[in-house]
């Protein structure tokens, strides 16, 4: 990856226990990493027929140069392994290079393991094909 461009990069919630709640708090989480200050915002889906207006869906990060990526990943892994709920983050670069990261998968590892799932994710979004998708899941 080019890290001189900035890029976006979505981040999605989902799972049995995903909530409205969930992704607000993802988005500030990332809002008050250092690296990301007034760089995260939240997404709104189209409005359903139902609905006056949409809701947030995702959270779009922007890219720095750097270790932006590294630094996404870690916050990212940090923020699923405070959950109590069983969510899953869908990390999306453009060009459409997708990784999931479940809770399940997150908290069963060590401090070591942490480290490998961020080496992973990085590499990932990193490097990945376009249109690739991986998953982190046991």
């Amino acid at each position: 990856m080019n890290t001189s461009t900035p890029m976006d990069v979505t981040v999605s919630v989902v799972g049995r226990d995903a909530t409205l709640e969930e992704l607000r708090s993802l988005f500030t989480w990332l809002a008050e990493v250092e690296e990301f200050r007034g760089r995260v915002r939240l997404v709104e889906g189209p409005p359903k027929s139902s609905t006056l207006g949409g809701w947030p869906e995702m959270v779009v990060v922007a890219l720095g140069q750097g270790g932006a990526v590294t630094v996404l990943a870690s916050a990212v892994i940090t923020w699923i392994r405070h959950r109590t709920s069983e969510v899953t983050c869908t990390v999306t670069r453009p060009g459409r290079t997708s990784i999931e990261v479940t809770a399940n998968r997150v908290r069963s590892v060590d401090l070591a393991g942490v480290g490998e799932l961020v080496k992973q994710v990085t590499a990932a979004l990193g490097e990945g094909d376009e249109g690739n998708h991986k998953g982190l899941t046991e």
